[in-house]
């Protein structure tokens, strides 16, 4: 039986409010494994960062996972409203940044 070893990073980040060299260096460093999924840092508006991530992650999408960003106290969060990230954009999840976008895990919106 032959056994096959997958490397996976759980989360990597990238600035994309940064220059060129953090992707390259994110390029870089996912090399290093089979899969990765990739987290944007929150910093400007969402759909312009998930729109960057987008098109980064499909560019390696034999690598890459794109997770969206969503600021629950600046975004319109809703089903209708998350579909595109995943139809359009092509992102598998999202993540929230709690303590960066200044909002609580249970904040009621």
């Amino acid at each position: 039986m032959r056994v096959v070893v997958m490397i996976v990073d759980c989360h990597t980040h990238i600035d994309f409010a940064a220059d060129d060299v953090a992707m390259s260096e994110h390029l870089a460093a996912a090399e290093t494994v089979d899969v990765c999924i990739v987290l944007a840092a929150a910093g400007g508006p969402s759909d312009k960062v998930n729109k960057k991530l987008a098109e980064y992650v499909g560019r390696h999408k034999e690598k890459m996972v794109g997770f969206a960003v969503v600021d629950p106290a600046r975004d319109k969060v809703s089903a209708a409203n998350l579909r595109p990230v995943k139809d359009k954009l092509g992102l598998k999840g999202a993540v929230l940044y709690c303590s960066t976008c200044g909002f609580h895990p249970t904040h009621s919106r």
